[in-house]
């Protein structure tokens, strides 16, 4: 899971550079070849917070 997170986001950034501005999920989706839901559900659990102490 931390792989597809740091892929999404590594390939957010570069999108974001290329085109000016943060790309929508269909966007990333269509980029990685993932289904436009995995994506929705990434982005969820890469915004949360994760306990330090876990």
């Amino acid at each position: 899971m931390i792989e597809t997170i740091n892929k999404l986001v590594r390939t957010s950034r570069q999108m974001l550079h290329e085109i000016g501005r943060e790309p929508a999920p269909e966007e990333l989706a269509d980029k990685l070849g993932m289904p436009l839901e995995k994506v929705r559900k990434v982005l969820k659990i890469a915004k949360e917070p994760i306990s330090l102490e876990t």
